[in-house]
C-alpha cells in the first residue's frame, strides 16, 4: 500500500499470508484484532456494527426508566422503576443459575451476583421508604402549623372583608377549632396523608 492511501487516519491490516489492506477500503474505521493472527470469526460487517449500534440506540431510549427520566417523572416513580429493573435483573441472574446448576456448572458468580443486586434492592427499597414517610405530612410540624396559622389568617380577613359580626366569626372558629382536632386524628388513624 502507498503512503498516500494511510494519510485518512486507517489502519493497515495485514492477514497471515501477507496481504495488507487498509481499513478505509472495507469501511472500517477501526482495528478488530491486534497480532498476527486474526481469525475469521473475529471480523467484523461494519453495516452489521452499524446496525447493532442503531438496534442499541433505539433499545435503550425505549426503555421505560430512559422514557420516565427523560419525561422529568417524579423522584418516587423513577425510584419505583429502579426497584423493577432490579427485580427484572434479578430474575434473569436466578434463571441461568438456575440453569447452570441444572447443566452441572459453576453457580459461584451467578450467586455472588445475585447476593450484590439484592444488597443494591435492599438499599433502594430503604431510600423508597424513607421517600415515602418524607411524603407523608407532619401535622405536629413547625412548617404544617404555619402554613395553617397562614390559612387561619386568609380565613379571617375574608370573614372582615365580608362584614360578618364579630360573634359569628368567633363561632366559626371554634368550630375550626375542635373539627382540627378530629381532623387530625381521623387522618391519624387511618394514615390518609
Amino acid at each position: 500500500m502507498d503512503d498516500d492511501k494511510n494519510k485518512d487516519g486507517g489502519k493497515i491490516i495485514t492477514f497471515p499470508t501477507g496481504q495488507t489492506v487498509s481499513t478505509e477500503e472495507i469501511g472500517a474505521d477501526y482495528v478488530l484484532i491486534q497480532g498476527k493472527e486474526s481469525h475469521t470469526s473475529e471480523i467484523i460487517n461494519p453495516a452489521d456494527v452499524s446496525r447493532e449500534f442503531r438496534d442499541r440506540e433505539e433499545f435503550v431510549q425505549n426503555q421505560e426508566l430512559y422514557v420516565r427520566v427523560n419525561a422529568s417523572r417524579s423522584p418516587v416513580d423513577l425510584i419505583d422503576q429502579v426497584i423493577k429493573e432490579i427485580i427484572e435483573e434479578l430474575s434473569h441472574l436466578k434463571y441461568e443459575r438456575k440453569k447452570a446448576a441444572k447443566d452441572g456448572k459453576n453457580t459461584a458468580n451467578y450467586t455472588i451476583s445475585r447476593i450484590a443486586s439484592l444488597r443494591q434492592l435492599a438499599d433502594v427499597l430503604t431510600k423508597r421508604i424513607e421517600s415515602a414517610r418524607a411524603e407523608q405530612l407532619d401535622l405536629k410540624s413547625p412548617r404544617f402549623r404555619e402554613i395553617l396559622k397562614l390559612w387561619m389568617e386568609l380565613v379571617y380577613e375574608s370573614m372582615v372583608k365580608v362584614r360578618l359580626e364579630d360573634s359569628m366569626i368567633d363561632l366559626v372558629f371554634r368550630q375550626i377549632e375542635a373539627d382540627i382536632k378530629d381532623w387530625e386524628i381521623k387522618l391519624q388513624t387511618n394514615d390518609q396523608i
